[in-house]
């Protein structure tokens, strides 16, 4: 003999409550929606954001490589660069000095070559690869880039 209470009969999950056998939420309950949609959009962003950032870091390190090239290039014929650093054998972009300075247009670069190795600040020339101002700063001290040259000749009367 079993016990079983009344309004249910003896079949499992009956319920009398319910218009559907075996329906654990009755009649008009809300299907559960799924949030896979929500997902797949929100992967899409966030790799998307990642590409985005991946390809922007890509150029800006490419187009800065490209600067400080074309940077060691100018500098290697400057006659000062010559005669305390020698030919530039690397050069690269100095962020930390660069933006330490109260001059925005002021720039530095790092530089080394066979004689030893420096830091190039001052203002970049619009026109070409180079300085248009700067001073070279080595161990052995700070030097303008471009000296004023002495004039020798006696003066005209």
């Amino acid at each position: 003999m079993s016990f079983v209470p009344s309004g249910f009969d003896s079949a499992a999950g009956s319920n009398p409550q319910s218009s559907m056998p075996n329906d654990p939420y009755g009649p008009g309950a809300p299907k559960k929606s799924s949030l896979l949609w929500l997902w797949i959009l929100l992967g899409l962003l966030v790799g998307g954001g990642v590409l985005a950032a991946v390809c922007c870091g890509g150029f800006a390190m490419f187009g800065m490589g490209a600067a400080s090239t074309a940077m060691g290039a100018a500098l290697s014929e400057n006659a000062v660069v010559q005669e305390h650093i020698g030919s530039v054998d690397t050069c690269s972009w100095n962020f930390s000095q660069s933006f330490q300075q109260d001059n925005p247009e002021l720039v530095a670069f790092d530089i080394e070559g066979p004689k030893g190795k420096g830091t190039v600040r001052g203002k970049l020339n619009p026109d070409q690869p180079g300085f248009e101002s700067g001073t070279l700063t080595t161990a052995e001290g700070d030097f303008d880039l471009f000296p004023a040259e002495v004039d020798t000749a006696p003066p005209e009367e």
